[in-house]
């Protein structure tokens, strides 16, 4: 992927897909089974509270009191 996926993903928030085939073998020969569109970037961040684009504080983070 080219670096300019990341940037896109980050700052609009996208999705970036990419094309992904699954490989098989059956009685030692090799197939192809199945070629799906699959996210490989997600702009959205469950683990913490963003804050904006970039910064992000963990959930229940009282700050500085």
């Amino acid at each position: 992927m080219k670096f300019e996926s990341y940037e896109d993903v980050l700052k609009k928030g996208s999705l970036a897909t990419r094309e992904v085939t699954n490989l098989g073998s059956f009685h030692q020969q090799l197939f192809t089974l199945v070629t799906k569109n699959k996210i490989v970037l997600n702009g959205f961040y469950d683990k913490m509270k963003m804050l904006n684009k970039i910064e992000c504080e963990p959930y229940g983070f009282l700050g500085n009191e």
